[in-house]
């Protein structure tokens, strides 16, 4: 995978460079952050020095503020 020049959310470039991740791998993480929104666990799981899947987990508190009575 080429090194690619990386954008941070105010769109400023980078220094950082991909290694290890493309654009379609780090799509499929952003969309389960947001999934497991402000409680939860993403899990990447790999295979062969390769991302394969991601697991989410979603929490919620017992009693809606994030407090465990």
């Amino acid at each position: 995978m080429p090194n690619l020049p990386v954008t941070d959310r105010d769109g400023m470039r980078s220094d950082v460079k991909l290694e290890r991740l493309d654009a379609l791998e780090i799509k499929k993480i952003e969309e389960a952050l947001k999934k497991v929104g402000a409680f939860g666990e993403v899990h990447l799981v790999v295979e062969k020095g390769r991302v394969r899947f991601v697991r989410t987990l979603k929490s919620e508190p017992i009693d809606g503020e994030g407090n465990l009575l």
